[in-house]
């Protein structure tokens, strides 16, 4: 066998057909931070074939310090404890060349898929060995953490789509998703991609979001990386109405309704004593007021934001066998147009037809109640029937034991 650096073409010929890859332990992803670190590609040759790879960010903590970062953990069969044992053994004689104080990694490898309430499912299959074959190498596990505090998620939220039609996948949702899946394709919500030059209206809704729900905001260089970085890979889409179309949507309605109205009147004077006429004429002169304060409603937004009423927008990378919803927002003040779930539906229905096997609504808390942190978001995902996901977590691997215990000890690590 053999270890040794290897270009980023070879690492991503072989990240592409792996396991274990992911968006972030892709070349792209990676090579992205060599403006401010170090990056490097590792591989074990046996007999001129990869059989495990990593990229490695070498990134200074304390002055003279340094820790190496495989993002999203190693390209390997972690199910090998051998192979397992002989990667490190060759990666720590690396890092120590490297003068490397300790690895950091967090492998996307799934440790056990829940119910999508986030309970535990009897006799579902818990990956212990993965655990145990790092472990066993001197890796030192960060424990089964909840919440947003790791460098990357390790609770995610992913809906199966290989092998399903786009209605069987419908038909899954709640039933107040496909509400309000159906409400907005009844007010005719469209969805178009942003381009480069207009990602500052994903900032801005973001922007807003964040300011009501108390985030920070992201910097629109954020997104015009993400662009940049993954290409053609990665997408912003809109959630918008077209006023025009709605406001002439309304004027069709309101016609239908004066029509249903009046023909109902006729015939209740011809059947004064009919509850049904009765009935129809309420629900018609209601819709008629409803309608008609719509129709108003549409005017003064045309005047306010011209003809596109921009709803929702969100972020999505598309790698390997899976669509990653990676952040979004939303006006508030429009919240009744659906937007939101326009855009996952669309996504969604996009990535069936494309033939992704996953789609990955991807990061959240691990806490499942109703009166703790991050459960809106989680609720909001489990209405589309998405699995809970636990991942592995995350792991250090001290390389220069001196080093890394002065760092530990200064809470640096």
């Amino acid at each position: 066998m053999k270890f040794t650096e290897i270009s980023a073409t070879t690492y991503d010929q072989f990240a592409s057909q792996h396991a274990h890859n992911n968006f972030l332990n892709g070349t792209a992803s990676l090579q992205s931070k060599s403006a401010d670190w170090v990056v490097k590609f590792v591989a074990l040759y046996d007999n001129n074939e990869i059989i495990a790879a990593t990229g490695l960010i070498f990134v200074p903590t304390l002055r003279k310090f340094h820790y190496a970062y495989a993002q999203r953990g190693f390209l390997i069969d972690y199910h090998n404890k051998e192979l397992v044992t002989i990667f490190t053994q060759n990666l720590t004689s690396y890092l120590k060349q490297q003068k490397i104080s300790y690895l950091k990694l967090d492998p996307y490898v799934i440790y056990q898929v829940r119910d999508i309430d986030g309970n535990s499912i009897e006799n579902a299959p818990k990956n212990d060995d993965a655990i145990h074959n790092l472990t066993s190498n001197n890796y030192i596990h960060q424990g089964f953490t909840r919440g947003y505090n790791n460098k990357q998620c390790r609770w995610m939220s992913t809906l199966h789509l290989k092998d399903q039609t786009q209605e069987e996948v419908f038909n899954r949702f709640n039933p107040s998703v496909k509400r309000e899946i159906n409400t907005a394709h009844k007010i005719n919500v469209q969805i178009r991609r942003l381009a480069y030059e207009e990602l500052h209206i994903i900032k801005e809704i973001v922007d807003a979001t964040g300011e009501r729900q108390h985030f920070d905001e992201y910097p629109l260089s954020y997104f015009e990386r993400q662009y940049t970085i993954h290409k053609e890979c990665a997408d912003v889409y809109l959630a918008y109405i077209n006023l025009d179309d709605y406001i002439q949507s309304i004027h069709q309605d309101l016609s239908k309704q004066e029509e249903i109205l009046m023909l109902a009147k006729e015939r209740l004077v011809a059947t004064p004593n009919s509850k049904k006429m009765m009935n129809r004429v309420k629900e018609s002169e209601q819709a008629i007021i409803k309608l008609s304060e719509n129709k108003e409603e549409a005017s003064i937004l045309t005047q306010k934001h011209g003809n596109e009423l921009r709803l929702a927008a969100s972020l999505f990378v598309s790698y390997g066998d899976e669509v990653v919803y990676l952040t979004s927002g939303s006006f508030d003040e429009f919240k009744k147009f659906k937007g939101p779930y326009a855009l996952q539906w669309y996504v969604i229905q996009k990535a069936i037809e494309e033939g992704y096997k996953t789609y990955n609504f991807y990061g959240i808390s691990g806490y499942f109640n109703s009166d703790e942190a991050g459960y809106g978001v989680f609720s909001f995902k489990r209405g589309f029937k998405a699995d809970v996901v636990e991942l592995i977590g995350e792991f250090i691997l001290p390389i220069n034991q001196m080093s890394y215990q002065f760092l530990n000890k200064l809470n640096k690590i």
